[in-house]
């Protein structure tokens, strides 16, 4: 039934649609050029109706003024669009969103792991990628995706290779192409209400729970004009690229039922809890393994004669588990695990802010507060003075060059954290610490610390 809803919103385009589908900078450049062709004549109409006639000159200048005032005006928009793609756009309706794929600043800024350091500073960046089997889909649609819109989801484990999967795969992107990756759920609302993303723009939703998990309104809203976005012809083409972990694909595309057990259509309060799984139910879900196979192995082999990370991943890591080793999700879970109480209590309270819906932007005062309530009676008499500079120095110190279980959060240009300092819990300890938590309450202190964060 929600399959049939969304056939009929998109036939009967709602108010909001068409008033964002009117501010699209492409349709705003159209409306004027229309105009500046039309003027001169209206113009010469005006003046018949006055006198009656006019001589051959008067017609000759107002045909020479409709070809010459459209072709300045697509001559400025040209120069215009030329200026906006060598610098960063900014989330506003009167631009368009994301910057050229050539000009992306590196993979690590879109969410790409780093990898271990093994001594040799002559390293690439990243090592050498190894496809895989669902590489080869990602190629399929990247090569087609001029064609349609649409939205793919690469769905794994923490660390198993789903963001530089798609990282990878840009490069199969036929023509010039925008990457656009929203700081968060409130940015990427506001950029698609402005009609700001254009033609062949990727709409990169890493970790997309974050997006698409938030406040149920705002999740209703994200999820509405994403199905607006794809379904539009004048408005692609457009690629949503998401990545999402096993459990948060079942909870996002869990369908609410009425009590008959009918699909609730979409509209109305139940409808608000309908969109997003229909979002993700119409994406092209593409499965990443945790592991890489024998050929995948053999592969790696070959080219770890000459990195040494990959050797040491091949020497060290557990049943294939290559990309893990590379991202340190092995070493992150050993500290967690082997952590002085301390230490532990922060990233315990960590997750519990995150498993609660707290953004994973964590402030350094919150995780204070909210520790001790992980310590027990004996342990917190017996803590130093200095505990928490301690606690906080072992869960940020890095190994390999790779971040610890919190890492600090530097401010952007114009940023001013409110609350202090504020910290970044590593993903895959947030996967493994919400399921081996999953049936543990927080302790009570930590119940009052969000809801009064929650209040406020």
């Amino acid at each position: 039934m929600w399959q049939a809803a969304i056939v009929n919103r998109t036939k009967r385009p709602s108010r909001r649609r068409w008033l964002d589908a009117a501010r699209h900078p492409t349709r705003r450049d159209g409306a004027v050029l229309w105009a500046l062709l039309l003027l001169p004549w209206v113009v010469v109409l005006i003046l018949v109706r006055r006198h009656h006639h006019l001589d051959s000159g008067a017609v000759g200048i107002a045909a020479a003024f409709s070809v010459g005032l459209p072709t300045l005006w697509v001559t400025w928009a040209a120069y215009r669009d030329a200026r906006r793609s060598g610098t960063p756009v900014q989330d506003t309706e009167h631009e368009r969103l994301g910057r050229p794929i050539t000009d992306l600043p590196g993979p690590l800024e879109l969410g790409v792991h780093q990898a271990v350091t093994a001594g040799d500073t002559h390293l690439s960046e990243l090592p050498e990628y190894m496809p895989r089997d669902h590489d080869a889909q990602l190629r399929t649609i990247m090569e087609t995706t001029d064609k349609a819109s649409m939205m793919i989801v690469l769905v794994g484990d923490s660390s198993t290779g789903k963001t530089r999967a798609l990282w990878e795969a840009l490069r199969y992107l036929p023509g010039r192409w925008r990457v656009w990756s929203p700081v968060g759920a409130r940015a990427l609302n506001g950029g698609l209400a402005a009609a700001g993303v254009g033609p062949r723009t990727v709409v990169w939703l890493d970790d997309a729970h974050n997006y698409l998990g938030a406040a149920s309104q705002l999740a209703k809203d994200i999820a509405e004009r994403l199905i607006d976005l794809i379904a539009d012809p004048d408005a692609g083409p457009v690629l949503v690229a998401a990545t999402l972990w096993p459990e948060h694909w079942q909870q996002l595309t869990a369908q609410p039922r009425r009590p008959s057990g009918e699909l609730a259509a979409i509209g109305g309060a139940e409808g608000s809890l309908a969109c997003v799984p229909a979002l993700l139910e119409s994406a092209t879900y593409i499965q990443i393994p945790s592991a890489f196979g024998t050929d995948d192995l053999a592969a790696a082999s070959s080219a770890a004669s000459h990195d040494p990370r990959l050797a040491l991943a091949l020497q060290h890591a557990s049943i294939g588990k290559i990309t893990q080793y590379l991202a340190g999700a092995p070493k992150l879970l050993e500290r967690y695990r082997a952590a002085p109480p301390e230490a532990k209590a922060l990233i315990d309270a960590a997750v519990d802010a995150r498993r609660f819906g707290h953004a994973n932007r964590l402030p350094e005062r919150l995780l204070l507060d909210a520790a001790p309530g992980y310590i027990d009676s004996d342990t917190w008499d017996q803590l130093g003075g200095d505990w928490a500079a301690e606690a906080f120095q072992a869960v940020t110190q890095d190994w390999r060059g790779l971040p610890g279980p919190l890492t600090r959060i530097r401010p952007r240009p114009g940023e001013t954290p409110v609350g202090g300092p504020e910290y970044k819990l590593a993903d895959v300890l947030e996967q493994a610490g919400s399921r081996d938590r999953r049936y543990v309450g927080p302790p009570r202190r930590v119940w009052r610390l969000l809801c009064l964060r929650t209040c406020l």
